[in-house]
């Protein structure tokens, strides 16, 4: 028996701008979003956002390169013909459907069993919730079973949350490895990607035309440089048996499309249950790659002791403007991935999207979405000149760095101790200040981006932009100060004492280490109080 066929039963979910919600195929749902068209899908959640995304780019662009088309159809007929194409020895459709009986046949994401294998598959689902990426507890807000798949209305939920495990699966224990896009077991998949029109259809067909026009580039750097494709290729890994060995890398298509799990989908009764199976080994050999097999959404990071190179792995604090600025602009230390890039064409106005959903050793650390408007002259410098940013974005970042640790933290601290010899080193005050610190950063990594980029719009020299973003600073760290010296305990019997003394460091370590860049100070400029101490 098959049932719930993608290429020709709508099962999809969508909600069209200003139309009524209907249910698509796969094939109709390529054809709509090829012709651009912004669909929504309602049960799509935000941390799968970024695996659907890829998932269908690269499905895509894996069908219409085999068939030897430089562009999309807008027709489902058509793609339905592209889609079988590429499952052509596995007739009546099986690759497609979620539930087939027979195990030895591949089921949509989901790879045949050798004969005997169906006794591996011991542990049972019943829920979308428990096969997605986040890790599920009855103990936490993401809850085992929370989503039943009692029925046809969340079949597509399902579809979602296999496309995610299949594709951007960290490691979770033994015999559960993870994708081979990923910098080891406990890292992540990011996926940075530049958008010119914002919506589904829109933001489908840029990444795919493309990877489209980079065809042939893309496929002589996979041969040359990483071996990938030298041999037979697979495109769609649920194809081949799972058997004790991994696939090697040199025979998957380097846009390959994942199964890193070993799932089945079964009938029971009127419900759906997913039966999973540990396995011997990673689905591909990739281990000693590090992540970098070509992945165009994922970002490689340079190592500086032994120049090797790295598939990016994002923490809780990677698209702070600390950690994020040396990613997007410093080639020095990382490489962007190609769908990062604009292309010559789009050198007016866009935003560079970073999202990834933080893994951790069996936990999920959040998810994390950054999008960053680029246009005119910055775009011009990101495409094309992004050493010179490069160098005025750690500028920025070293100038904030220094203005809250050896600026705002000191004059807190003599705020709370509030004598006149103040003790830097008191661990008490520094857990009083800390929160008022970090709000400083918080707030910078608001404007960071926006003035960095306003200062190439206005042509600014290195002075005339670090003077800028040094008012910027100032205006943060001034409402900071006011705010937390009506708010933080002092020692001073006297609040206004202790806030002229506060202000008074302020302005000192302000002249102390930014003198150049500020107004002619008055003679009578206070010198800073910490000048001999090591507040790091």
């Amino acid at each position: 028996m098959r049932a719930l066929n993608l290429l020709t039963d709508p099962l999809i979910l969508v909600r069209p701008a200003g139309g009524a919600p209907a249910r698509l195929d796969l094939p109709e749902l390529l054809a709509r979003m090829s012709a651009g068209e912004a669909l929504d899908f309602p049960l799509l959640r935000p941390h799968q956002q970024p695996a659907w995304h890829a998932f269908l780019v690269q499905l895509a662009y894996l069908a219409l390169e085999l068939a030897g088309r430089d562009a999309p159809p807008i027709d489902g007929a058509d793609w339905r013909s592209l889609l079988r194409a590429l499952t052509a020895d596995h007739p009546n459709d099986v690759s497609w459907c979620l539930v087939v009986d027979d195990w030895l046949q591949p089921a949509f994401l989901q790879s045949p069993c050798l004969p005997g294998g169906q006794a591996d598959y011991r542990r049972v689902l019943d829920s979308a919730q428990d096969i997605d990426l986040l890790i599920t507890s009855k103990h936490h807000d993401e809850k085992s079973g929370k989503l039943p798949l009692a029925g046809a209305g969340e079949v597509d939920a399902l579809v979602f949350a296999l496309v995610s495990l299949q594709g951007f699966s960290a490691f979770l224990g033994a015999g559960n490895y993870n994708t081979m896009r990923m910098n080891g077991g406990f890292s992540s998949r990011p996926q940075f990607r530049f958008v010119v029109e914002r919506g589904s259809g829109p933001e489908f067909r840029r990444d795919l035309t493309a990877l489209l026009t980079q065809a042939e580039n893309l496929r002589e750097q996979a041969l040359d440089a990483h071996g990938i494709g030298t041999a037979l290729e697979h495109r769609l890994l649920w194809l081949t048996p799972w058997g004790a060995a991994p696939l090697a890398l040199a025979s998957v298509h380097p846009l390959c499309l994942e199964v890193c799990r070993r799932v089945r989908l079964r009938r029971e009764g009127d419900t759906l249950q997913a039966l999973t199976a540990a396995s011997a080994t990673a689905r591909v050999d990739a281990k000693d790659r590090n992540g970098v097999v070509m992945d165009p959404w994922l970002p490689l990071v340079k190592d500086s002791k032994d120049g090797s190179t790295k598939a990016l792995t994002a923490h809780a604090g990677s698209f702070g403007y600390r950690s994020l600025s040396p990613i997007l602009f410093d080639g020095a230390r990382c490489v962007l991935p190609l769908l990062a890039r604009p292309t010559p064409q789009e050198q007016h106005a866009g935003a560079l999207l970073a999202q990834v959903l933080v893994g951790g050793s069996g936990r999920s650390d959040g998810l994390l979405r950054r999008e960053i408007p680029l246009r005119g002259r910055a775009l011009r410098h990101f495409a094309e000149h992004r050493d010179e940013l490069a160098q005025r974005a750690q500028r920025f970042v070293d100038m904030a760095g220094t203005l809250q640790g050896k600026v705002l933290r000191p004059a807190l601290l003599q705020f709370v101790d509030g004598s006149d010899e103040p003790d830097w080193q008191n661990n008490d005050f520094a857990k009083f200040v800390a929160p008022w610190v970090a709000r400083f950063d918080q707030q910078v990594d608001e404007v960071f981006y926006g003035l960095l980029f306003a200062t190439l719009e206005a042509d600014l020299d290195d002075s005339a932009a670090e003077s800028r973003w040094l008012a910027q600073l100032r205006t943060v760290a001034d409402a900071l100060v006011a705010e937390a010296c009506e708010a933080l305990p002092s020692r001073d019997r006297s609040r206004v004492f202790a806030r002229a003394r506060a202000e008074r460091v302020f302005v000192g370590g302000l002249f102390k280490h930014f003198r150049h860049l500020l107004p002619a100070a008055p003679a009578d400029a206070p010198a800073t109080e910490t000048a001999n101490v090591d507040l790091a």
